[in-house]
C-alpha cells in the first residue's frame, strides 16, 4: 500500500471513530436552532448535537445573510472556513486546528457527525460578535444565534412555541415511521439475484470550479514580499502592474516577481504613452525585460480605451477591484467562466483569500500578452 492511500485510510478511520465517539456522547435532548427570529427545521442532519459538554451546529448555519458571515465546507480536504468582512476562521479537522486569518490558534475545533461538519457554536459566534443564547423550552432546548435588534430571547421562545410543538411532532413522527420501516429478512426459497455493480454516486459541483481567476496586483510595496511568499505556496502565478518609481524604489522586488515566473506590466496614472516609457525604460534598466502588458490605477472610459488599442499595448481593465477578501469571495460567486481581480497593494488578504478559494475548484491563469482582456 502507498504511503498516500495509507495516510487516505489512516484520516479515514480517524473521522470514522470520531463520528461514532460523538454520535454516542449526544444526550437525548431535543435541540432547535433559530437564527435571528427564524425557527430552523428540525431534522437528524440540522440538530445541533453536544459533544463533551460543548454544543455544536452544523457549518452550514453560518452561511447565513442574516448572520453576515459566509462558510465553505470541503470534504476531500475536511476543512471548514468561515468569515465575514474583516475576519476569517480555518478549522481543518484531519489535524485538528482552528486558527485565524493572521495564524492565530485558537483551542476549540469542528467535529464530524451526521456525515458532515460542526462547528463549536458559542466559540465561532463570539468570534464574529454574534450573540449566543441557550433557551430552556418544554418543547425542546433552543440554540439561537442572532444579531442586534431582534426579539429578546423570552418573546422568541414565547412565539415559537406553537412552531416548536409542530415541528417537533413532524419530528417524532417521522423517526417512528422510519424505526417501522426497517426490514426484516425471512429466508428465501431462491437464491437471491446478484447485487448490481457498485457505482460511485455523482459529485456534487464545487463552487466556482468552472471559474477561471485572473490574480493581478496593481503596484508594489513593503507588502509585495509577504504576497509572493504566499502565491508560491499555492503554486499560484500573478501578474504585477508597476510604475516606473515603484521599480526603481523596489528592484530586487521586481526582479524576483521575474524570477518567479509571474508577470509584469506598466501601471499608470494619466499620461500613458509617457509613464509607459518611464516604466519600460526602467524595467529594462532594473530586471532587463520588456512588456506590453498596461493597466490603469482607475477606471478607462471608451474613448480612452480606443486610444490606446492604437497602440501595441494590451490594456487590461474591467474585471473586479476588491477592497476586502468577502468581495472577492462574492466576486468568485458571480462569476460564470472567469474571473479578473485586480488588487491594490495596500490591501493584504491574499493568504486568508487563497486559502478559502483552495476549497473551490477554480483554476489560476496568469494574465500573459495573448490573454485576451474584458471590455
Amino acid at each position: 500500500m502507498s504511503k498516500k492511500r495509507l495516510l487516505s485510510v489512516i484520516v479515514a478511520a480517524a473521522i470514522a471513530a470520531s463520528a461514532v465517539m460523538i454520535s454516542s456522547a449526544a444526550d437525548n435532548d431535543i435541540y432547535f436552532t433559530a437564527v435571528n427570529n427564524t425557527l430552523l427545521d428540525l431534522t437528524a442532519a440540522t440538530m445541533p448535537v453536544k459533544y463533551k459538554s460543548t454544543l455544536y451546529v452544523p457549518w452550514s448555519v453560518f452561511s447565513s445573510k442574516e448572520l453576515e458571515t459566509s462558510a465553505l465546507y470541503s470534504r476531500g480536504s475536511q476543512t471548514v472556513v468561515v468569515s465575514d468582512k474583516d475576519k476569517t476562521l480555518y478549522f481543518d479537522m484531519s489535524a485538528g486546528t482552528t486558527y485565524d486569518e493572521n495564524d492565530r490558534a485558537y483551542s476549540f475545533t469542528a467535529i464530524y457527525t451526521n456525515d458532515t461538519a460542526y462547528l463549536p457554536a458559542y466559540h465561532v459566534a463570539a468570534f464574529f460578535g454574534i450573540n449566543y443564547s441557550y433557551i430552556r423550552s418544554d418543547q425542546g432546548h433552543i440554540i439561537r444565534l442572532s444579531r442586534d435588534g431582534y426579539l429578546s430571547d423570552a418573546d422568541f421562545a414565547s412565539g415559537a412555541e406553537t412552531l416548536m410543538q409542530t415541528r417537533l411532532s413532524s419530528y417524532k413522527a417521522l423517526i417512528a415511521a422510519e424505526e417501522t420501516a426497517k426490514p426484516t429478512f425471512a429466508p428465501s426459497p431462491s437464491p437471491p439475484a446478484p447485487s448490481p455493480a457498485y457505482t460511485e454516486p455523482p459529485q456534487q459541483p464545487q463552487p466556482g470550479e468552472d471559474v477561471t481567476i485572473y490574480l493581478s496586483y496593481l503596484g508594489i510595496n513593503e507588502n509585495t514580499e509577504d504576497v509572493l511568499d504566499t502565491l508560491s505556496s499555492y503554486g499560484y502565478k500573478a501578474c504585477f502592474f508597476v510604475s516606473a518609481g515603484q521599480t526603481v524604489d523596489h528592484a530586487d522586488t521586481v526582479r524576483r516577481i521575474m524570477a518567479e515566473g509571474h508577470g509584469l506590466g506598466v501601471l499608470f496614472e494619466k499620461d500613458f504613452e509617457t509613464e509607459y516609457k518611464e516604466a519600460s525604460d526602467a524595467l529594462k534598466s532594473t530586471a532587463a525585460c520588456r512588456t506590453f502588458l498596461a493597466a490603469s490605477d482607475h477606471a478607462l472610459s471608451s474613448d480612452e480605451l480606443d486610444a490606446i488599442e492604437e497602440s501595441e499595448i494590451v490594456i487590461w481593465s474591467g474585471g473586479t477591484r476588491p477592497a476586502s477578501r468577502y468581495e472577492a469571495i462574492n466576486a468568485v460567486d458571480r462569476a460564470d467562466v472567469r474571473c479578473c481581480m485586480f488588487i491594490d497593494s495596500d490591501n493584504d488578504f491574499t493568504s486568508s483569500l487563497l486559502y478559502y478559494l483552495r476549497s473551490y475548484g477554480c483554476r489560476f491563469e496568469k494574465i500573459t500578452e495573448l490573454t485576451l482582456p474584458e471590455r
